[in-house]
């Protein structure tokens, strides 16, 4: 793929208004990233789900009302960003033939919110602890519901309570390189065990699987907190974490990593304040493969001139 450059006096008014709009070369991903023979997502459908059962809250710094306010004014301001355009470059493949699925484009469709309020099936607790298969029976339950439609592009977003965890002993992305076992929640808290503070996964039929993603506490340092809110923020970055990774590997085995590490396109970058049609917020940055670095913006191609 071309890039093209931006303009000098765009990109010194870009720079003005958006400190950090690279990473920092220390931020740099260890390898590069390799196509190996999946699929990607041209314009993901997403859907989010809300399971707040009596009781519980999203988080501890604010409403659980401006926490679902605020995820879904993000996946609504995703379209159409240098941030998420870094994405469109991953539709070809090293010989520039067009990947199954392709071409990305800087598109995020919202397709709907869902509060379900229903009890869990376990407590939730260390000791009773959600399972993944509590997790995929409500995020299937909720799709019926809905009658929302599962398909290759259709995008599953469910949001736990900050004290809700989630254990699981078996590998949790079919097929992934690295299975996981542990605990969603803060690494302070469970020494010993994989931490994680989501479930990314699939299940279903194979020509219309459900992708999803289980979203915990997530928060970081409050004094990092856009929104003056380390719940939401932490949730929100998570979403963008997963999303763009979900789009350029959604079964495991499109764009990740040549390296030992294996990491998909954000893995190995830093977090930054990111702003997106007016509003902020903190978000890894994304794996420029062109530059062969972390970037939260990727130039859009120059129009071409019209002639008088």
């Amino acid at each position: 793929m071309v890039r093209r450059s931006i303009p000098l006096a765009v990109l010194t008014a870009v720079l003005a208004l958006t400190p950090g709009l690279l990473a920092p070369r220390s931020a740099l991903a260890l390898g590069e990233m390799d196509f190996h023979g999946g699929s990607v997502i041209s314009v993901p459908t997403v859907y989010l789900i809300f399971w707040l059962p009596h009781g519980f809250h999203f988080d501890a710094a604010g409403t659980d009302t401006r926490f679902e306010g605020l995820v879904t004014q993000f996946v609504r301001d995703l379209s159409g960003t240098p941030y998420y355009n870094d994405l469109t470059q991953y539709s070809c493949d090293r010989h520039r033939r067009l990947i199954k699925g392709g071409p990305i484009q800087n598109k995020v469709t919202f397709g709907c919110s869902y509060l379900e309020t229903s009890k869990f099936p376990h407590a939730g607790t260390l000791k009773q602890p959600l399972t993944p298969e509590d997790i995929r029976r409500a995020v299937s339950a909720a799709v019926k519901a809905r009658a929302w439609q599962p398909r290759s592009d259709h995008l599953f977003f469910m949001y736990l309570p900050a004290t809700a965890i989630v254990c699981f002993n078996e590998p949790t992305m079919p097929g992934s390189r690295r299975p996981e076992v542990g605990c969603t929640a803060p690494t302070r808290k469970y020494l010993g065990a994989q931490q994680e503070c989501d479930i990314r996964d699939f299940f279903g039929a194979a020509s219309a699987p459900i992708y999803y993603d289980a979203i915990g506490d997530c928060h970081g340092e409050a004094s990092a907190s856009p929104n003056h809110d380390p719940w939401v923020d932490g949730a929100i970055a998570r979403t963008a974490f997963e999303l763009t990774e979900e789009v350029t590997d959604p079964k495991f085995f499109g764009w990740y990593s040549v390296t030992p590490t294996g990491g998909e396109v954000s893995d190995d970058c830093g977090d930054l304040h990111v702003a997106l049609h007016g509003h902020r917020y903190q978000l890894d940055a994304l794996w420029d493969n062109a530059d062969r670095r972390c970037t939260i913006a990727y130039p859009f191609p120059t129009p071409p001139a019209v002639r008088s």
